[in-house]
Parts: C-alpha cells; structure tokens; sequence
C-alpha cells in the first residue's frame, strides 16, 4: 500500500519563526515562574473548597510516594482524639518544588499531632470500604 502525499498546505505559518527573536533565558525563567505561580494559586483555591472537615491526629508513620505525571503524594498514618487508627492523604502537585514537599515530609515526625483540614472519601480495597481522610491543609496551611 502506498502512501498519498499531500499538496494541501498544513495552515501553519513558519515565517513567523524567523521574525520573532528567541527568549533569553532570563524571559524564560520569568515565563516559567508566572506559570507556576499561577498553577499554586489555583491549587490553593481548590483546596479552600474541599477544607470542610477537619481531623486531629497523632502521626505515627508518614509514607511519600511520586505520581508518574511529577506529584507528590504523602500517606499519614496515625490515630484520632479518640486513639482510632486513622489514614489521610495529603496531595502536593509538581507545580511546588521538591524544597516545599521535603519541608512538609520533616514537619510530620512520629508523635507530633496535628489538626488536618480535608474531607473523608471512601475507598474499597479487597472487597471491604475504608475511609480516608483526603488532607487539603496541615495545621492551617495549604503549603509551607
């Protein structure tokens, strides 16, 4: 089977290219920084809107993990006020950098409480629901 090439234009206007002079690596950065800006303010809106409940616990393991897409996902295990086993999750999306996400991992040591602010969210793991607690702030702080 052979292969019809085209004539018809692709509609993309290469001459462009010559004409615009490359960004320096300073605009880059600048570029680079406002965009990330922009991803953390509306990660933090987001997180306003799902900070209904809130848990306090006593940390008693914390386990970090990365999502293929870069994100970065902490598992806290610990008890409640009332010394129930609790689990909560605490998502923290590539758009922060690896500073922010180790100041988070060292500010959860074994035996600290804290107050999380999230919602619960049931899962179903070998046929028996569990819930949750999906993290949306730490101790009153979206990030650090």
């Amino acid at each position: 089977m052979a292969f019809k090439t085209s004539t018809a234009s692709t509609g993309l206007d290469f001459s462009k290219l010559r004409s615009m002079p490359p960004k320096t690596a300073e605009e880059r950065e600048a570029e680079y920084q406002a965009e990330r800006a922009q991803e953390r303010a509306a990660d933090q809106a987001k997180r306003e809107e799902f900070a209904k409940k809130d848990l306090v616990m006593t940390v008693s393991e914390v386990s970090s993990r990365f999502t293929p897409a870069g994100d970065r996902v902490f598992r806290i295990y610990g008890a409640d006020s009332q010394a129930r086993k609790v689990t909560a999750e605490y998502f923290l999306p590539a758009c922060y950098d690896h500073a922010h996400a180790d100041a988070i991992f060292e500010r959860l040591p074994q035996g600290s409480t804290h107050r999380l602010m999230g919602y619960w969210k049931a899962e179903i793991y070998n046929g028996s629901k569990h819930f949750i607690f999906k993290a949306q702030m730490i101790d009153d702080a979206m990030v650090l």
